[in-house]
């Protein structure tokens, strides 16, 4: 019986252990949007209100919620923003800036 027990304490605090890596960043500048991208335990990255330029990746699945009025501006060359990964949110965000050779694509 306290091998069972046993067993299941250590199967939950796995459990809670894998939500608890998962975290929550906000971001105010783009310095600090690239390194909440590059950072694997960040589910979910609000902006701050503001304008965050240059071109992003998305490699992992992540849910990026921007403030009222936040924006994306690229350099006006290649795409704004990347995604390669599944399971990807964007919510409230003005993407702009890409460049032309990508129109229509």
């Amino acid at each position: 019986m306290y091998k069972k027990i046993g067993w299941f304490l250590l199967f939950f605090s796995m459990i809670l252990a894998g939500k608890a890596s998962a975290q929550e960043l906000t971001a105010a500048s783009s310095e600090e949007l690239r390194e909440a991208l590059s950072d694997p335990n960040a589910s979910v990255i609000k902006l701050q209100s503001g304008i965050y330029e240059g071109n992003f990746l998305i490699e992992r699945k992540v849910h990026i919620i921007g403030d009222k009025g936040t924006r994306i501006i690229g350099f006006e060359k290649g795409h704004v923003l990347t995604i390669a990964a599944d399971d990807v949110i964007i919510e409230n965000l003005k993407v702009e800036g890409s460049g032309s050779q990508n129109a229509g694509t």
